[in-house]
């Protein structure tokens, strides 16, 4: 009776002649049933994959798209959307303190914070290298209106090193920070002002710690040496008069915005007990920091040409002294970060390579070490840009 079941289980096309020898494995009494569950298991996945292909076709037709190179829309005849390709609208400034640029820079400093442990520093060049990234979301372009809005994750990484120090190139200091941008531009017919913008940046995150021979080294032989953990999340408002975009010209750019913090309680540090050494560390007061840049790019006169484009890119920014010691009290400072080279414009897609001399004057801009002022670099920048 049971192998006339099976039969016609087999004919009504339930089954096929592998469930078929499987089932004759099973004893008797469960194979019918073992089968009859199967093949429901089997019609529900079926339907379940109709379902998704069918209903969700929109998603998966989107996947396809940004995936497959389909990544630029056009709305209408005059607007544009694109998603994941690069934009030069709205780049950072060369001489921004902490931007996603690629830079390596080999410079003589002229101070640290009194505890590193290698003497004579100040007789060799030291290395800061930045590496970040700008990567492209969502842009949009209206043609008509000469409107632009742009969007981008940020990511970077910014070290310093005493490559050139014995007995192992100590690292001095590494920051880390990544967020998220969006900005608009909008082009005018105005000669002097060719464009206007507004960036804003809703998170950025930052954290910075001194290097592990530093800290040792401040462990075993400095007193009260205290290693502070700098971790903090900031938003920042930017508005831009001639954003360099794709203008090639002789063009005169300006930058002025605020970065605040979203947790102005906490301050842009934490102290571990233990890696404090059990003293007291006071939070600090102040969220704001303040800043306007300056950049001039010239194409056309002397020292420069639509190949060697020169460049002159200057920050000010008035931010806080940090003080870890609850005697000395935080102070505000005006900073300066100032290039000054030349940008070779090739012709393919992507970054162009540049040579700059670089200057900063103001606070140690590097974690921890930012409770230290009047440090000084000098130096060559190799950039990618």
């Amino acid at each position: 009776m049971r192998n006339e079941e099976l039969k016609n289980l087999t004919d009504a096309g339930s089954t096929d002649m592998s469930n078929v020898n499987v089932a004759n494995s099973y004893g008797e009494e469960r194979s019918i049933e073992h089968f009859r569950k199967w093949n429901a298991i089997q019609r529900r996945s079926r339907k379940l994959l109709y379902n998704m292909i069918c209903k969700k076709s929109h998603y998966i037709l989107l996947f396809v798209c940004l995936f497959v190179g389909l990544d630029k829309f056009d709305l209408s005849a005059q607007q544009q959307l694109v998603f994941f390709r690069n934009t030069e609208s709205l780049k950072p400034f060369l001489a921004e303190i902490r931007s996603p640029i690629i830079k390596s820079e080999v410079g003589f400093i002229n101070k640290l914070d009194g505890n590193y442990f290698v003497q004579k520093f100040t007789h060799r060049p030291f290395v800061e290298s930045n590496i970040g990234f700008l990567l492209p979301l969502l842009n949009y372009k209206d043609k008509s209106s000469g409107l632009k809005i742009v969007s981008s994750a940020v990511i970077g990484n910014n070290v310093l090193v005493d490559l050139f120090g014995p007995p192992t190139a100590a690292v001095i200091n590494t920051d880390y920070f990544y967020g998220f941008r969006t900005g608009a531009v909008k082009y005018t017919n105005h000669d002097i002002a060719r464009n206007y913008g507004l960036i804003f940046i809703p998170i950025m995150h930052e954290s910075a710690h001194l290097g592990d021979e530093f800290s040792l080294h401040g462990y075993q032989l400095v007193d009260g040496f205290k290693r502070i953990n700098l971790s903090y999340e900031t938003w920042e408002i930017v508005a831009v008069i001639n954003d360099p975009d794709t203008i090639k010209s002789n063009l005169l750019s300006f930058k002025i915005g605020i970065q605040g913090l979203w947790k102005p309680s906490e301050g842009y540090y934490f102290a571990d007990s233990l890696e404090v050494q059990g003293a007291y560390v006071p939070n600090s007061n102040d969220m704001f920091e303040f800043f306007a840049h300056l950049n001039i790019q010239r194409t056309e006169g002397v020292l420069c040409s639509k190949k060697w484009m020169q460049v002159f890119s200057m920050e000010i920014r008035n931010r806080t002294k940090l003080s870890y010691d609850v005697n000395i009290p935080e102070v505000r400072t005006w900073n300066y970060n100032i290039y000054l080279g030349w940008i070779y414009q090739s012709n393919r897609n992507g970054k162009n390579a540049g040579i700059f001399l670089r200057y900063y004057n103001g606070i140690i801009p590097h974690g921890q070490l930012r409770n230290t002022g009047g440090f000084q670099f000098l130096g060559i920048s190799m950039v990618f840009y």
